[in-house]
């Protein structure tokens, strides 16, 4: 399962207030300072979605979509004093800029002084210094999307134009389902025994994950050709070892995940592919909109029944049997150090990164010290196995680091698929997809012990001129990291 951590990237939902000041019905009334004043007040709100697809419900906003605002006196916290408190804007259209209107009585600005403002969605009444939330029920996703803004500050009478920048608080799940041409025309995905309520603080938007445990289930949604969809909004929580049941055409297919601790406004994608009746879950995660988060998994592979045609169901063809993968790159065991060097391009290799003894089998390139950038620690330009395709490379890790690795499989000079290791917090197998950007989230920490790394590359074309692979690592952290025994099959 890929746990492509997009990092609900600000939600960007950008919203644009603008304030008035005369513009309540009934008269001007610019000197009264009570804020709730009768009348639609001084607050005006428009707002648009900045990077369109990363809110659940869709690229836009929906008709009478609710938020709640707080005006505070500037530089005071949310709390008893506020200068108004979950006053309600709705919207009476829908898309990707709209106008929000006050539903009951609006917030008129004060005649002397400035106003900080916190923002909310959903709105809920009676709300005042924190949020409760339950994502049992998954079939209104916009309704538990929960949004948070605290960016404006200083709004006052003469200054009275402000932007609200809203951003994901919760974590979502984003099951990408590929099929080999078998339509599914019904289905679930339902994940057991997750935690599904808590609460937000409405001063930071700090997320409190409750004890409530349910089994949330998704419907499976076409997203393409041969390509399907269902996402899952939780609160941040580790999902390892948990079970989620993909129903396929009524014909349940259970696997147990690997994700660990999910963050708040990450999103983690589960590459899932559907072919010949068994279903192939691709554990990982990288971080993009919502953010995107880091990279580490295995591969589940589940029998099914199904054809993509209604023909009898073939005989499993057999599998091949292991084998010893070939060198990826001159030296790449690091026996023959002079061979790797002369293996990489004009950059060379970082000065903290050496040859050392206690390999997994002789020598070990050994990554020791602080990177003050997220640094190339080498890149060759030389593919030593001459393959244009393959199904795989792996090696091994042993040691710890304050960041995580990442890799890119180059099919051209500047074109690369880059692979990010994510969170290493055991000795299990890793097996990595394709993720979107490099990223460096989560620590490593191999327990003392040598732990496989896999790339999965099938379907990828293989350089064998020019850059051929990259090893990255990220800044201004510590990494105490032997790294041995690149090969490809």
């Amino acid at each position: 399962m890929m746990k492509t951590t997009t990092k609900l990237g600000s939600l960007l939902l950008a919203s644009t207030l603008l304030f008035s000041s005369c513009q309540r019905s009934g008269g001007c009334g610019c000197e009264v300072d009570d804020p709730y004043a009768k009348g639609k007040g001084d607050l005006r709100v428009s707002s648009n979605i900045v990077q369109p697809g990363t809110r659940v419900a869709g690229e836009t906003w929906e008709v009478s979509d609710a938020i709640g605002i707080f005006a505070l006196n500037e530089g005071q916290a949310l709390g008893a004093n506020n200068y108004a408190t979950n006053a309600k804007y709705t919207t009476a259209s829908a898309g990707e800029k709209v106008v929000f209107t006050s539903a009951m009585e609006g917030i008129n600005l004060p005649s002397t002084g400035n106003l900080d403002l916190v923002a909310y969605y959903p709105y809920k009444e009676g709300v005042t210094t924190e949020l409760a939330f339950d994502t049992s029920d998954q079939s209104k996703p916009a309704l538990i999307d929960l949004l948070y803004s605290n960016n404006q500050k200083g709004i006052n009478k003469q200054n009275g134009n402000a932007n609200l920048v809203f951003n994901h608080m919760l974590t979502l799940i984003e099951f990408n389902i590929t099929t080999d041409g078998l339509a599914i025309n019904n289905g679930t995905i339902a994940l057991k025994d997750v935690l599904v309520d808590g609460k937000m603080a409405l001063a930071d938007g700090a997320i409190t994950t409750g004890t409530k445990t349910a089994t949330p289930s998704v419907a499976i949604k076409a997203a393409g050709t041969n390509k399907y969809k269902g996402m899952m909004i939780l609160p941040p929580q580790s999902l390892t070892g948990k079970e989620v049941t993909f129903n396929i055409n009524g014909k349940p297919h259970t696997a147990n995940l690997k994700l660990t601790a999910t963050e708040s406004g990450y999103k983690y994608t589960v590459e899932v592919t559907y072919n010949r009746g068994q279903l192939v879950i691709v554990e990982g995660a990288t971080i993009n909109p919502w953010k995107k988060g880091s990279d580490n998994g295995e591969v589940i592979v589940i029998g099914g029944e199904e054809t993509p045609t209604p023909q009898p169901e073939p005989e499993p063809e057999p599998q091949p049997q292991p084998t010893e993968g070939k060198l990826l790159f001159p030296g790449a065991n690091f026996d023959d150090f002079d061979a790797f060097k002369a293996s990489l391009n004009n950059f060379g290799l970082q000065a903290y990164a050496n040859q050392v003894d206690g390999g997994k089998s002789g020598k070990a390139l050994h990554i020791k010290g602080t990177p003050a950038k997220n640094d190339y620690v080498f890149t060759t330009t030389k593919n030593a196995s001459g393959m244009t395709s393959a199904t795989k490379i792996t090696f091994y890790i042993k040691g710890t680091a304050g960041k995580s690795l990442s890799m890119n499989i180059y099919s051209a000079p500047r074109e690369y698929k880059p692979f990010n290791l994510g969170e290493v917090a055991s000795t299990e197998d890793i097996m990595l997809a394709p993720a979107a950007s490099n990223q460096y989230t989560g620590a490593i920490d191999t327990k003392g012990e040598w732990v496989k790394v896999t790339l999965n590359i099938a379907g990828l074309q293989l350089s064998t001129s020019d850059n051929f692979f990259a090893l990255k690592v990220g800044k201004e952290v510590d990494y105490d990291l032997m790294i041995d025994d690149f090969t490809i099959e």
